[in-house]
């Protein structure tokens, strides 16, 4: 008898622990981490991988002033930006988005540089008098979690409803979707170039 009790216990302790070893499983790395701890790790995962380079109308990491200007040169010639006045003497560059409610949209870029090296694009969509800046980012939203998958890190803002940070980290590249009351922002920076750029403040 005692040896069937002892039989029945093993067996209840063999499951226990197989069913604790499946639960460690499911837990990911950045279990129980804050979204900005979160972020940060998945920055400092990111970095180990192999670069990614490649940004938004295929610029790359990296490019020159002139090797940007050159380069818009030949994206406007190719049909694919265009340049706008935004003053009489200031042109800006801009390419369309297609939204799935708002259809065509017109979206103004920047380049930023440090060193002379091209480390983040900015994107604003133009927001429709009939829109906001929460509504144009759910769409682009919509359009980045089908190219992207759901973001890696979502970063509550607490004063402005819709305009959460959504952030992917895609090796050395973080892309992020935001707004504020004005407009929204969809932008794309070096990882490691822009930590050093705030550790220097």
């Amino acid at each position: 008898m005692k040896s069937i009790y002892y039989f029945c216990f093993l067996i209840l302790f063999i499951f226990a622990c197989g069913d604790t070893a499946k639960k460690e499983e499911e837990k990911g790395p950045y279990d129980g981490m804050t979204p900005e701890e979160e972020l940060h790790a998945r920055i400092q995962d990111g970095l180990k991988e192999e670069p990614n380079d490649t940004l938004i109308l295929d610029h790359t990491f990296g490019m020159s002033r002139m090797d940007v200007v050159r380069y818009k040169n030949k994206l406007v010639k190719r049909k694919k930006v265009y340049g706008v006045y935004k003053t009489k003497n200031t042109r800006v560059f801009v390419y369309d988005i297609k939204l799935p409610k708002d259809g065509k949209t017109r979206v103004y870029f920047d380049t930023f540089y440090n060193e002379d090296e091209l480390y983040r694009i900015e994107c604003k969509p133009k927001i429709p008098k009939s829109s906001t800046p929460q509504k144009i980012m759910a769409q682009v939203l919509t359009l980045f979690k089908k190219k992207y998958g759901p973001p890696h890190v979502i970063l509550p803002l607490e004063d402005i409803e819709g305009c959460d940070r959504h952030v992917w980290v895609l090796a050395n590249q973080q892309l992020e979707i935001r707004c504020d009351n004005k407009e929204m922002m969809i932008s794309y920076t070096e990882s490691e170039r822009e930590q050093d750029l705030l550790d220097d403040l």
